[in-house]
């Protein structure tokens, strides 16, 4: 899950390469968005300790949660070898 902002300058950067990924993985692992400024996320947001963006959860099948980072353009080998 990727944590992000409309203002947030890294994050709109970030979302490049972010998309890129997404699509060459495939179905191998899903990828979703929470936007961090809509008030409507405001308590998930909170509740999941984003405070950070960009910010990356990772969560496996009944493993639950496995990883979270801020990941920004230049953490974002980080994700890509979380992925694999």
């Amino acid at each position: 899950v990727k944590v992000y902002a409309s203002w947030c300058k890294t994050c709109q950067i970030f979302d490049v390469r972010y998309r890129k990924l997404a699509s060459q993985i495939g179905d191998k692992a899903r990828f979703a968005e929470m936007q961090f400024d809509d008030p409507a996320n405001e308590e998930m947001c909170q509740l999941l300790n984003a405070n950070r963006l960009p910010y990356i959860l990772m969560y496996k099948g009944n493993h639950g949660k496995i990883a979270e980072f801020k990941c920004g353009p230049a953490e974002f080998a980080r994700l890509n070898d979380a992925v694999d």
